[in-house]
């Protein structure tokens, strides 16, 4: 989460904040990235109404139980016509057998429908590359260290990576796709 963050305060001039419900993401955010972190729910963004000029959610949608709600947050805080980056795991099954507790996939069909009703008009659907740059792996790399150092005996540590297993595993099957949408608000 830091990553994209960090790449669109450098390449666009941006001035990200980040919110995650995890505070150890946010820290990590804080201290790998130096960027503004705050650890909220997706229902309730500390965010006022029309203020931001882009969102990115990543790899959220499928975590949340009430996928309209988090949508009708996000378009809340946008601006009109602001634009939302979205990565979103899909599946022809809302629980694929030995998907993470808590995973509740949307269809690829649903998800543009699930945007729209929420005033978002989706602009684009692609799937994403097929690896990250050298750069943005390293980063990446370096949070997961991160993360494996403040947290290290802590079982929650244990059952996220368990659960970053089965995504995998899901994701090297087929069961699970990554699509990346753009949308913007209408």
């Amino acid at each position: 989460m830091g990553g994209p963050a960090t790449f669109a305060a450098r390449e666009y001039g941006a001035r990200p904040v980040v919110l995650e419900p995890m505070i150890a993401a946010c820290r990590a955010a804080a201290d790998l990235f130096g960027l503004k972190a705050l650890a909220c729910e997706g229902s309730r963004l500390p965010v006022a109404d029309e203020s931001a000029d882009a969102v990115w959610c990543l790899g959220v949608l499928c975590t949340t139980p009430d996928k309209t709600e988090l949508l009708e947050e996000i378009a809340r805080v946008m601006k009109p016509a602001a634009r939302l980056g979205l990565l979103a795991f899909v599946s022809d099954q809302p629980r694929p057998p030995g998907a993470p507790e808590g995973n509740d996939f949307p269809s690829e069909t649903e998800l543009p429908g699930l945007l729209e009703k929420t005033g978002l008009e989706v602009t684009a659907l692609v799937d994403p590359p097929e690896s990250a740059d050298h750069a943005w792996q390293r980063r990446a790399d370096e949070a997961t260290a991160l993360i494996g150092q403040l947290h290290a005996g802590d079982p929650r540590l244990d059952e996220a990576r368990d659960q970053q297993q089965r995504i995998k595993k899901l994701i090297g099957d087929g069961v699970v796709r990554a699509k990346l949408l753009s949308a913007r608000r209408f």
